[in-house]
């Protein structure tokens, strides 16, 4: 899958406004794509579901989407959170609509991440991917070489411990360093 130049915006949502983008970019999802993403068959979201994916409180919990000019306003392409566990790691979790995968847009959501854990202070990520999903497998240990991999039942623990940035290594920041 190469980038077809997807262009748009990502931008950390505030509360109350992330519901309408997590909805969004679930409405754009095909089941096998929900499956990858949720570990569940997921047909619609329920209001609690929603509320908790669209959770924002600044540094503990953060959502990012990226969006792209439509009809005159912006629709969500996709979504990267950021959750942290109190302890210097956080989990990371991405979801990008059907329509516009293969597009880069994880891969910047991933490196917007990895900027927002850096501000916030953490320098370990943890996401959890079902084994079988061995592409986004892959391409995390692609853009994390030094990452783990742990097989835990049906899923798979990614530990990316993140360099810490510098002024003399702004390569840092970017996960594809």
């Amino acid at each position: 899958m190469g980038s077809t130049g997807w262009h748009g915006r990502i931008r950390r949502l505030r509360a109350g406004e992330a519901a309408g983008a997590v909805q969004c970019v679930f409405d754009g999802m095909s089941a096998g794509s929900r499956y990858q993403r949720f570990h569940t068959g997921m047909p619609r979201l329920t209001a609690s579901q929603r509320a908790e994916l669209a959770t924002v409180d600044g540094d503990r919990r953060a959502v990012l989407v990226a969006e792209r000019r439509h009809d005159g306003g912006w629709t969500a392409d996709g979504l990267g959170r950021l959750m942290a566990f109190g302890d210097g790691r956080a989990e990371i979790a991405l979801e990008v609509v059907d329509a516009a995968q293969g597009r880069g847009i994880g891969r910047r959501l991933l490196g917007e991440l990895v900027v927002a854990a850096h501000a916030s202070g953490h320098r370990r990520l943890v996401a959890a991917v079902l084994t079988t999903n061995t592409r986004v497998l892959d391409w995390l240990r692609r853009e994390f070489p030094g990452c783990t991999v742990d097989v835990d039942g049906p899923a798979s623990v990614v530990d990316i411990v993140l360099r810490v940035p510098t002024i003399l290594d702004p390569a840092a920041l970017d996960p594809a360093a």
